[in-house]
């Protein structure tokens, strides 16, 4: 009869091991991807940090930092391509539409104002939203340029 060296049947009961095995079917199957819709859409976002340039003035603002202008500030995307903006003024509609294939960039047309805004450098994840937005004031020359950060509200 011949003997077995321990290699082989180390080997052997290893081999065996690791094709014995096999996935665990009670793991749950990982959560699809949401769409960017899906994200923009499933939540009200508020600001958390805003730099602002407009009339030729920065300001900053940082939510709890003593600055409040921003505090009453938040947007609702809304699947049906609308949308509410509020802030200490009040509410206001919007209609809004990507720009790009990539889904970076926005445009959102307000009420009656008719103010357009724009949003490039879009960046959301379930948590954050942050984007650049630039607008002209309806009847003046003023731009407004802002870097902005929103979390969910």
């Amino acid at each position: 009869m011949r003997k077995s060296s321990p290699l082989s049947l180390l080997l052997l009961s290893t081999a065996i091991f690791i094709f014995s095995c096999s996935k665990n079917e009670d793991s749950p199957a990982p959560a699809p991807t949401k769409t960017v819709e899906e994200l923009l859409t499933m939540q009200t976002w508020k600001i958390e940090e805003a730099r602002l340039s407009q009339n030729n003035v920065v300001s900053y603002y940082k939510r709890g930092g003593g600055n409040t202008i921003f505090d009453a500030d938040s947007i609702k995307f809304k699947s049906d391509f609308t949308g509410v903006y509020t802030n200490s003024a009040g509410t206001s509609p919007f209609t809004w539409s990507f720009v790009d294939a990539e889904k970076t960039k926005i445009k959102a047309i307000h009420g009656s104002s008719n103010l357009n805004v724009n949003w490039e450098n879009m960046s959301i994840t379930e948590t954050a939203l942050r984007y650049t937005e630039y607008y002209t004031i309806p009847g003046s020359s003023s731009v407004s340029l802002t870097s902005v950060y929103r979390t969910k509200r």
